[in-house]
């Protein structure tokens, strides 16, 4: 049986253009993971602007990437991947810290700065450490948990009087009394 003088190289075109596609399909692999992250993480409720950006830009790579262009795609793909990692904290920190930002806020309205520095300057920093352990524990941010529900005691902890929202506006109100 003879074999026609082109087949060889139609075997070898198919094996070179078969190489690509392997790593191809790897590119965005890292970009694709950071969204399910973020995802678990409920970012697209709770973080909705930022999901929306890397979705675009997400399906931006995979465009190029369907049209071969491998080296654009794999460009993106760092920056993809770090807005999606971006977008998980975000939406972690919205899900877990938003009540003590409002009720820090509401402590400034009443001028807690004046008349409870102290406490208020132990809730600002008791916010900080619990939004540095859910950076540090962002895929599991049940580890956070001691240090964002210190932070939502000291903002937060039941109130000394029903009138009163939170402790940190209990302080401020109790010392707006002696002045």
């Amino acid at each position: 049986m003879q074999h026609s003088p082109w087949l060889p190289l139609l075997v070898l075109g198919i094996l070179v253009t078969a190489i690509p596609l392997a790593t191809m399909a790897d590119v965005l692999d890292g970009a694709r993971a950071a969204r399910d992250a973020a995802r678990t993480a409920e970012a697209p409720r709770y973080a909705a602007d930022r999901w929306a950006r890397a979705e675009k830009d997400l399906a931006a790579a995979e465009r190029k990437l369907e049209q071969g262009n491998v080296a654009a795609a794999a460009k993106r793909s760092a920056n993809i991947e770090g807005a999606f990692r971006d977008t998980q904290l975000e939406a972690l920190r919205n899900q877990y810290l938003a009540t003590v930002r409002l009720q820090l806020m509401s402590a400034e309205k009443v001028r807690a700065e004046r008349y409870a520095p102290r406490t208020l300057a132990s809730a600002r920093q008791k916010l900080e450490a619990a939004e540095a352990d859910l950076a540090r524990h962002r895929a599991a941010p049940e580890q956070a948990a001691t240090a964002i529900e210190a932070a939502r005691l000291e903002a937060c902890m039941p109130p000394v009087s029903p009138s009163w929202p939170c402790r940190l506006i209990a302080v401020t109100a109790a010392a707006r009394t002696c002045y």
